[in-house]
């Protein structure tokens, strides 16, 4: 038993060492992906949601929505949760400055929100393909590794007037786009009322500029935590969160201009004004 747990010891000891090398490496990989799942999203829309493709079969067997959404969301705030607390504990090497640990309790406290909260608020929904929930389930179980460790091994803050203004900015630009985010799911899950069925057209806030004010307010969310947290695994983050939201807002705006012959013509995709 001793001998296991030294060749443990030792693994670990050896994947910290290269931990600096190893967050990069994942940050240039969610980056590339990214770029993937941009183009991929523009001939195939993701498929869950209204555009579900869940079957009898292994890859496409269904799911419940509000079970797959809990299930691959979770993951991101236990990793992260988890990570943190065993630097407390000592248990990994180094420690939490408090503004490394301000700007990543954003992250955790998103994710929260997104597993307890708004999975729970779900009602009915058309069930997730297997495949796209363990696709969701792999990336936010890596992305809480990232952020978690990011913080605390590339995210540096010095005392200065810049940094300050920099983690102020990120603040802003997260908390509007939470808010925003929150905000329209909310407006979303109440456009039918009890026993209504089919589809509706949002109106109302970000709704009157853009077909998807949830993703835009989730997109400067993350831009706001890029800034603040200032590393290759914040910016990585935010690259593929726009690579994610912006051709799938593009297919839902198509999808309501097919809908709805009196859809609002001025209205854009996914940025107000310009896309």
């Amino acid at each position: 038993m001793e001998n296991i747990l030294e060749d443990l010891q030792k693994h670990l000891n050896n994947f910290l060492d290269k931990e600096f090398f190893i967050l990069h490496f994942c940050s240039s990989l969610m980056m590339f992906t990214g770029c993937l799942v941009y183009v991929i999203l523009f001939f195939q829309p993701a498929t869950y949601g209204r555009y579900s493709n869940a079957t009898g079969n292994l890859l496409f067997c269904a799911i419940p929505a509000r079970t797959a959404w809990f299930l691959q969301e979770v993951p991101a705030f236990m990793v992260s949760v988890v990570l943190v607390f065993l630097v407390f504990l000592e248990w990994l090497p180094g420690g939490y400055t408090r503004t490394q640990l301000f700007v990543l309790s954003w992250f955790i406290c998103h994710y929260f929100q997104r597993s307890f909260i708004y999975s729970l608020s779900i009602t009915g929904g058309k069930p997730t393909p297997f495949y796209a929930f363990f696709l969701a389930f792999v990336f936010c179980t890596g992305n809480g590794y990232m952020q978690a460790r990011g913080a605390l091994l590339l995210s540096n803050y010095p005392d200065d007037l810049l940094t300050k203004l920099r983690v102020t900015l990120g603040l802003v630009l997260f908390c509007l786009g939470i808010y925003s985010n929150m905000k329209c799911d909310h407006m979303l899950r109440n456009l039918r009322k009890p026993g209504e069925t089919g589809y509706k057209i949002p109106r109302g806030f970000l709704f009157d500029y853009v077909s998807c004010g949830n993703f835009f307010g989730e997109i400067i969310e993350w831009i706001g935590f890029a800034i603040a947290s200032w590393s290759t695994v914040g910016a990585a983050f935010a690259f593929f969160t726009i690579a994610n939201l912006v051709p799938r807002a593009v297919t839902h705006h198509r999808f309501y201009h097919q809908k709805f012959d009196d859809y609002p013509k001025s209205r854009k995709a996914v940025i107000p004004f310009l896309l």
